[in-house]
């Protein structure tokens, strides 16, 4: 019984050193996400490190903190729905937080179209029937009362 007890006290003095210096190989990457327009918060913004499965989002007020970031150069990718991808450089030292602040620019982005059936949605392109297209200021210059006669 004492044997298992000091071989248990050997491993947990061996493995004490290795998991500090495991530990002390990350550090963490701060910042803030604003609109470069109006410098603006950007909230629920999508913060990725390359090469790792590191993940984070930006709060109400724009401000991320990714954890545990191997040391070292890394490339880290800022995306936003309505807004231009960003990529930017940054170096992470051993034990230490890098502060990365990111402009990102506003850009305007092109859906597919997409056409509603009675039974289903499918794409306009796989469309073989007729398709009318509903157009909203139409709409807002005409009396409607029903759904109906707005599809009319």
């Amino acid at each position: 019984m004492w044997a298992k007890r000091v071989c248990l006290a050997l491993s947990l003095m061996l493995a004490g050193p290795a998991l500090a210096l495991a530990q002390a190989q990350t550090g963490r990457i701060t910042g803030t996400v604003v609109d470069s327009a109006a410098s603006n918060p950007i909230s629920n913004a999508r913060i990725s490190v390359d090469g790792t499965t590191l993940i984070a989002g930006t709060d109400s007020d724009g401000r991320f903190s990714l954890g545990n970031v191997p040391a070292g150069t890394h490339q880290v990718r800022f995306r936003r729905l309505g807004f231009a991808p960003v990529t930017r450089t940054v170096t992470v030292g051993s034990g230490a937080i890098s502060t990365l602040n990111v402009a990102m620019r506003a850009e305007a982005i092109q859906l597919n179209p997409v056409v509603s059936t009675g039974y289903g949605t499918q794409r306009l392109s796989d469309v073989t029937g007729a398709v009318a297209t509903v157009n909203t200021e139409v709409l807002d210059k005409t009396p409607i009362s029903t759904v109906d006669q707005m599809l009319q």
